[in-house]
């Protein structure tokens, strides 16, 4: 015969399992949506990698309710946020100048209010073009923060922004 704990002991183990599940779909559908975007060569941006910041996925034992989840969002979505970066993405005069092109890596997080914060560059292509990646994501408008388990929680985002001549 199986006690209290033995059941909840279940049904925490049943719900890391799903919450493990659902990040790597997440995961292998924005792994699916680059590697699209690349074979069209288009100079759109859009997120890859969407995980929690900090480990907000512990379920607690006596937490049985399911409750609504969502991630992080620009406001107005996806193609709001493209048309962001594409009308306030100023390509720096001297990478222009020297012809400098990639694609610069933009780590940072939406905290509980919408805010950014902790922006960084994961991977650098030059100083300016890393420079003005960084100018752009700091500069954009509050989002609509992530929520998990009735509550707002921060999430990290890793967006790539595209330079090219």
């Amino acid at each position: 015969m199986i006690n209290k704990k033995g059941l909840r002991r279940i049904g925490r183990n049943k719900c890391v399992m799903s919450l493990s599940l659902i990040a790597l779909l997440i995961l292998m559908s924005n792994v699916e949506a680059v590697a699209r975007m690349d074979a069209d060569t288009t100079k759109d941006v859009f997120v890859v990698d969407k995980k929690e910041y900090k480990d907000s996925t512990k379920v607690k034992s006596d937490d049985s309710k399911k409750s609504e989840e969502r991630i992080a969002e620009f406001p107005g979505g996806r193609e709001a946020m493209m048309d962001y970066i594409r009308t306030n993405l100023k390509y720096p005069k001297q990478a222009r100048k020297n012809r400098v092109e990639g694609r610069v890596l933009i780590k940072f997080v939406v905290d509980k209010t919408g805010e950014i914060r902790d922006a960084q560059v994961m991977k650098s292509v030059s100083k300016e073009l890393d420079d003005a990646a960084l100018s752009l994501i700091q500069g954009m408008p509050k989002w609509k923060p992530a929520f998990q388990r009735g509550k707002n929680v921060n999430f990290q985002m890793v967006i790539p922004i595209n330079f090219h001549l």
